[in-house]
């Protein structure tokens, strides 16, 4: 994969799980190391205690959370967040 494109993998934004046990899971980047992020969805993995991915197996959704530059959210506001983007994209699904 060019450089170009993973270095849109930046902290606040969304992906989606392409590969592994969790395909199609969303969650938030919290740091990037090399090739590889530090993801929480602030349910199963929180920011205490992230899942680390390559960058490779993961989707970048078009979306940033908001206010993520003035620090990192909480556990509770990273699952609020996730989970109204996973109903709307439900939603817009069904009609």
């Amino acid at each position: 994969m060019s450089r170009t494109k993973t270095q849109r993998f930046a902290p606040g934004y969304v992906v989606c799980s392409r590969q592994g046990r969790d395909k199609g899971t969303l969650y938030l980047i919290l740091c990037r190391k090399g090739r590889f992020v530090e993801l929480a969805d602030g349910i199963k993995r929180t920011a205490a205690a992230p899942k680390k991915k390559n960058v490779l197996h993961l989707h970048l959704v078009s979306k940033k959370m908001p206010g993520f530059e003035s620090g990192l959210p909480g556990d509770e506001e990273i699952a609020r967040f996730l989970r109204s983007l996973d109903k709307a994209e439900t939603d817009s699904k069904h009609l």
